[in-house]
């Protein structure tokens, strides 16, 4: 189940982060970061109902509803960066025993 979720997890930061920098290269301008708050959230708005989503729902939601509070961009960074570091830590430490 732990794998399953950490796999959510990536997946869901990974995407969305890289759909977001696809749409801010495409876009003539400087894209500000309420500008990407709201292309985010309605992302995840659409992906909290999406089936390969479900074992992270509820985390989904909870950044839906701190959206105007946070940046969603430096939270999914932050979040990703986590779980890189725990995927680190977990192969070295399955190389030391």
């Amino acid at each position: 189940m732990e794998d399953k979720y950490k796999e959510s997890v990536t997946n869901f930061c990974f995407n969305n982060l890289i759909s977001l920098y696809m749409l801010v290269s495409e876009s003539p301008g400087f894209v500000t970061t309420e500008q990407r708050n709201a292309y985010l959230l309605k992302r995840l708005k659409a992906q909290c109902k999406m089936a390969e989503n479900k074992p992270i729902k509820k985390e989904i939601k909870t950044m839906i509803v701190k959206a105007k509070s946070l940046n969603i961009e430096q939270q999914l960074l932050k979040l990703s960066e986590v779980i890189s570091n725990n995927n680190i830590l977990a192969e070295a430490e399955e190389v030391c025993v």
